[in-house]
């Protein structure tokens, strides 16, 4: 191998050299973008955490506000159905005590 040649194969490993330095350089680049990045996405998957952590708590307490609410109404339905059983069986009794007395007073 001649001087000329050998020199040519070392300008070219150097020029080689200098590129993959470049390219390392621009991977290290890189990879300092994708850890920002990265960084970011745990800031916001904490702070959308504790969103979601608050909505629960929030959802939570209205569930067992409607619940009450619910449970409220059932007992008052109750209470209005007994009145309405009781004022049904107080109506049928006064019906049946009036015709007894239209009867024995001669209107029927």
């Amino acid at each position: 191998m001649t001087e000329q040649e050998r020199d040519q194969i070392l300008l070219s490993l150097q020029e080689n050299m200098l590129s993959l330095k470049d390219d390392v350089s621009g991977l290290k680049d890189d990879v300092s973008g994708l850890k920002d990045d990265v960084l970011d996405l745990k800031k916001g998957h904490r702070s959308l955490s504790r969103s979601i952590a608050v909505l629960e708590v929030e959802h939570s307490r209205k569930i067992d506000l409607l619940v009450d609410g619910q449970i409220l109404i059932l007992e008052k339905l109750d209470s209005f159905e007994k009145r309405f059983e009781s004022n049904e069986e107080d109506l049928e009794d006064h019906s049946n005590r009036i015709w007894n007395l239209e009867k024995n007073v001669g209107i029927i």
